[in-house]
């Protein structure tokens, strides 16, 4: 019998697929080098050339508009010393309150990498044999699959070309190419849960097959055919 029931398996795959999704993505953003002072900076050419490019949907800066604001994300980059990168950018020119310097990121890590492991000790006590494998798989699935779907796809073929981030008039539009450390890493990331829920479920099919019910209609022509 399990230990924990259906609290436990509730519990548990809510904190495997939230715990497992979150680490995805912050994982990727420690670890990238997007987050970085001197990436930021390497990347302001890239972002100049894309919000003045009608390809993403900007609006065709001039020369002088370009000048200003390439100027504008330097003095940026000056001025916010401790907060010179991508999200803490974004987040400040959206009026956004959340702690994004990466020491908070990394603390964001630790605890959904927790909280991941709580749910996947959860499930194992909530789940009898191959059932804990095939709870574990799932969740592991479905959060890569999630994460694809969520961050790598928009941030990929949508965000760059549909969003822009206003600051002094200006409308800055940051291009798939700079965000590509870190949507190349959450693809990878993906790949790799979404293998390894793959052959959870496999091993659990085969090492398991007998402990599978059979359906309903298959046991009652057996017992049919008995009597």
């Amino acid at each position: 019998m399990s230990v924990l029931g259906g609290f436990g398996r509730l519990t548990g795959g809510a904190l495997l697929f939230i715990g497992l999704l979150a680490f995805i993505i912050l994982y990727s953003l420690n670890n990238s080098g997007v987050l970085s002072n001197s990436y930021f900076s390497a990347s302001i050419g890239q972002i100049v050339n894309a919000s003045s490019s009608t390809a993403y949907g900007a609006a065709g800066y001039n020369s002088s508009q370009r000048a200003e604001l390439q100027q504008t994300l330097v003095n940026f980059t000056q001025q916010n010393p401790g907060c010179a990168n991508l999200l803490c950018f974004a987040t400040k020119q959206l009026n956004l309150n959340i702690p994004t310097s990466q020491n908070y990121l990394f603390n964001y890590e630790f605890l959904a990498a927790i909280a991941a492991i709580i749910g996947v000790v959860l499930l194992i006590l909530s789940y009898e044999g191959g059932e804990r494998l095939q709870a574990i798989g799932r969740g592991s699935i479905s959060a890569a699959i999630i994460s694809f779907v969520s961050t790598y796809l928009p941030l990929v073929f949508i965000l760059p070309y549909l969003f822009s981030i206003p600051i002094q008039g200006l409308a800055i539009k940051i291009p798939a190419s700079v965000m590509a450390p870190f949507t190349n890493l959450v693809l990878i990331l993906d790949i790799i849960f979404g293998v390894i829920g793959v052959v959870l479920l496999i091993i659990r099919f085969v090492f398991f097959r007998r402990s599978i019910p059979k359906p309903i209609i298959l046991q009652g022509m057996r017992t049919e055919g008995n009597t």
